[in-house]
């Protein structure tokens, strides 16, 4: 038996890689959504959710792979979510406000202020969700958000060594474990990840 935490993990490259992302850039987002999660005082099995919903959150258009990897509805319609705005302009639903899962408004601020870190680094990356927030961003999530950042969240995320155990933010009286078949059907799914970049 092994968690399911450090398989989906070692899958991240391949979710990063296929979507053009940076290095690292689904550890950071989940490291980012947790910290965020835990902030808002949100339950632990709805961050355990959100753990796994970081993690394969660039796998939004292949909802199949969350249902294939036995994970939970919430996973799947929060990583569906992940490109709704909070003003209802955006996609695949045009949800606005509130009617967005919570997941999701979670998934997209995270998963854009790591995005414009990598490209412009912290400073930029505040103004962009700043700007973002309202519009774009739930603004009560990006106001908190922000906050951490000033409290060194960014610098958190961007040091290698935090997010290389990222399944300790998993909460653990939750943690999943997978079995040899469980295993071996994340791996070919990172394999048929690799597969799709080529």
């Amino acid at each position: 038996m092994v968690r399911t935490a450090d398989l989906v993990a070692r899958m991240s490259p391949a979710f990063d890689q296929t979507a053009g992302a940076a290095p690292g850039h689904a550890l950071r987002t989940c490291m980012l959504a947790m910290r965020l999660a835990e902030a808002l005082g949100i339950g632990d099995r709805e961050r355990s959710s959100l753990f796994y919903a970081a993690l394969l959150h660039e796998a939004d258009g292949r909802a199949d792979l969350v249902r294939q990897a036995g994970l939970s509805s919430e996973v799947e319609s929060g990583i569906a979510a992940i490109h709704e705005r909070w003003d209802g302009r955006g996609s695949p639903y045009r949800l606005s406000g509130e009617a967005i899962p919570l997941l999701g408004r979670i998934l997209a601020v995270c998963h854009e202020l790591d995005a414009a870190s990598a490209g412009g680094g912290a400073q930029r990356a505040m103004e962009t969700i700043h700007a973002g927030s309202g519009s774009a961003y739930d603004p009560a999530l990006t106001d908190v958000l922000l906050a951490l950042c000033s409290h060194g969240l960014l610098a958190e995320a961007a040091d290698p060594e935090r997010y290389r155990t990222i399944s300790d933010l998993e909460p653990n009286w939750l943690a999943r474990m997978a079995d040899a078949d469980e295993a071996q059907r994340f791996m070919a799914l990172a394999a048929s990840m690799r597969a799709a970049r080529r």
